[in-house]
């Protein structure tokens, strides 16, 4: 068994990541955390358990990702994410997920952000495209619990 973290502050996620991650440790002995500005990620694992590669860092696109995940039909992602034949088999599912998350290179990002009227956001990407986003769903939940 797995077991992952998450913290999410304006301020240090240091302190606050150390205390969540004490939990973890009835989960086993391998893991790690991340830190990135204002966020903080962790895991623990069983030592030879599925999982063990949890926690992954893509610096480039400036992406981390901490999974406990099962990926169906993991053959069909990795061709459509262009992902050599070699690689397929040792490929971590955090580092898959992380390609699927840049979009096999496509690398838009959001640019410009700016709130509208009715719980929506308008976004322009990197790449030019820009649209609406309906953040109704999201009102009253989680970060968006202030909102």
């Amino acid at each position: 068994m797995n077991a992952i973290c998450g913290v999410l502050s304006c301020g240090d996620v240091n302190a606050p990541l150390a205390a969540v991650s004490v939990g973890l440790h009835d989960y086993g002995t391998e893991g790690g955390e991340w830190t990135g500005e204002g966020v903080g990620l962790g895991f623990r694992s069983r030592p030879g358990a599925a999982g063990g590669q949890a926690l992954r860092f893509d610096p480039e696109a400036g992406l981390a990702c901490v999974a406990d995940a099962r990926l169906d039909d993991r053959e069909t992602l990795c061709a459509t994410l262009g992902v050599p034949q070699p690689e397929r088999a040792t490929l971590a599912d955090g580092d898959l997920i992380l390609r699927a998350f840049r979009g096999g290179g496509k690398r838009s990002r959001p640019t410009e952000v700016e709130p509208r009227d009715g719980d929506r956001i308008w976004l322009r990407c990197s790449d030019g495209t820009a649209e609406f986003v309906n953040m109704s769903p999201l009102v009253g939940r989680g970060v968006f619990a202030m909102w």
